[in-house]
């Protein structure tokens, strides 16, 4: 291997090229090294044109995100069924269970209609089912509750059915006690039910689950606090499922998860989770552990006890694995960092078992443990910004992943780190300022043991005096076939080193 070392563009930094058997060889490894991503368009390369003109960059335009799911609901010119009518109290005393529930049947036999609560505080002893068609469960407001006094039970269920929903009022644990069980749901969606929703309802130590091969459903604009489980969990073999604009905080597990389990013969498929705020779960923000089309957009996650967003294939619970996963547009804020018990302290960890799996766009600052932390295969991580993690801005132990245009700054460990990971494409990264800790040693990147990789067009900044990180690129071990070409570094206590092993 010859290297050479040039000036680059910018005055007073120093730019490194490692070249294989020359500018052919170069041409060849990176046009090989795109193609082995499905993003990449092979078009790109221009192989006639010269080094200069290659680019790594991802083609955006072949990831999409879900359809999604329309619902509508009449609750206008529906019948109302208004429960005091059928001998409901709403006082905080007496057992209102039969009197909503001959009304909700009223509704059903009626084809439909909106059973509505006035203000007041409703108990209820066993689950109010809605098992029709086209009724709607729905309150003056948040001062319309549902208590359940008997625990566990379920408050609401939609058995079956389309077009049936529930919204505008509270639904609570009136109960004491404090252990988990598999009827702690305030509103359970089965039994193959559509055209659902689930809106404005106040989750008061009552989340929602939807099981059962339920299809196209929407679930926005609720606060759930305080559970004793996951706040929303979706799973059976569901699909098309909206989960928008809602607020959790507290909750017993994971605020959102998605999970297909092989023994339920299906997994979950097109599941959107979009615009939600979640903060201080007990352990992840958002879980996808089995299914197909996953997107993860735009949502706000903050102090979980375990990492804020997880894609994996959990094998502890036997679920299916976890495919094509969208998680973009995401703010994760000091994952990890509420009362860890179990798990990881990641900003967004993507496990092996999970595969297709797109991380763009994102904000990760003050995680716990590592900002991204990345173990399955052809992982597309690009234009994130990972800050002020306790350890490395990004962990990369996983094969044919491509980590373009992301920001690694001020994490204490290193800016990426990637070992034991072939046909890698690393490429128009900036890394700043990392080893926030002062540890020794420590670099902006490291690349170990790591055959088949390009790490072209990357910039390593240290702005801090004196200077903590080591090197601005270290590259060790074994490392066949790499392409090392117009690596940017100005600060660092020492420039590159690529000391590798053929």
């Amino acid at each position: 291997m010859n290297l050479r070392q040039g000036r680059s563009l910018r005055s007073g930094r120093t730019a490194w090229s490692a070249y294989l058997y020359g500018t052919l060889a170069f041409l060849a490894i990176a046009a090989a090294a795109a193609a082995a991503y499905a993003y990449f368009d092979r078009s790109r390369l221009s192989p006639g044109e010269g080094r200069e003109q290659l680019s790594y960059a991802p083609d955006l335009s072949r990831i999409q995100p879900n359809a999604l799911p329309v619902v509508s609901v009449d609750d206008k010119t529906a019948q109302k069924f208004v429960v005091t009518a059928y001998g409901a109290r709403g006082n905080g005393k007496a057992d209102d269970t039969a009197a909503i529930q001959a009304a909700v049947d009223k509704a059903g036999a009626s084809g439909g209609g909106v059973v509505y609560l006035p203000k007041g505080v409703y108990l209820v002893s066993n689950t109010i089912v809605l098992k029709k068609n086209n009724v709607v469960l729905e309150g003056v407001g948040w001062e319309a509750e549902l208590r359940m006094t008997k625990h566990p039970l379920r408050v609401v269920e939609i058995r079956g059915g389309v077009r049936n929903g529930v919204r505008n009022l509270q639904i609570s644990l009136g109960a004491k006690g404090g252990v988990r069980n598999d009827q702690d749901e305030g509103i359970y969606v089965s039994t193959k039910a559509s055209e659902f929703l689930i809106e404005k309802v106040l989750g008061n130590a009552k989340g929602i689950m939807v099981r059962g091969q339920v299809r196209n459903g929407i679930i926005r604009n609720n606060t759930i606090r305080d559970t004793l489980a996951d706040g929303i969990h979706i799973t059976g073999g569901s699909t098309d499922i909206l989960i928008e604009n809602n607020t959790l905080s507290g909750t017993g597990d994971d605020a959102i998860a998605v999970v297909s389990y092989k023994q339920q013969g299906l997994a979950c498929e097109r599941i959107t989770i979009k615009g939600n705020k979640i903060a201080q779960s007990a352990s992840r923000g958002i879980a996808h552990a089995g299914g197909n089309q996953v997107d993860i957009l735009d949502n706000a996650i903050e102090d979980t006890s375990s990492s804020g967003i997880l894609v994996v294939q959990d094998t502890h619970y036997d679920t299916f694995p976890a495919s094509r996963t969208l998680v973009r547009g995401n703010r994760v804020t000091r994952a990890g960092s509420r009362n860890a018990k179990v798990g990881n302290p990641f900003g967004i960890e993507i496990a092996k078992g999970a595969s297709e799996v797109s991380i763009i766009g994102n904000s990760v600052t003050e995680s716990a443990g590592r900002g991204l932390s990345v173990t399955a295969d052809e992982t597309l991580i690009h234009d994130n910004t990972v800050a002020k993690s306790r350890g490395s801005g990004l962990d990369l132990q996983a094969d044919g992943c491509t980590v373009t245009n992301n920001r690694f700054e001020e994490n204490g460990e290193y800016g990426l780190v990637a070992t034991n990971g072939h046909r890698l494409v690393i490429w128009g990264n900036r890394l700043q300022d990392n080893n926030a800790d002062a540890r020794p040693n420590v670099d902006n990147l490291l690349l170990q043991n790591c055959d088949d990789a390009t790490v072209v067009n990357n910039e390593s900044v240290e702005t801090r005096n004196p200077a903590r990180v080591e090197r601005s690129y270290e590259v060790t071990g074994t490392c066949a076939r790499l392409v090392f070409d117009r690596n940017v570094t100005t600060g660092t206590m020492s420039s590159e080193q690529v000391s590798c092993k053929a």
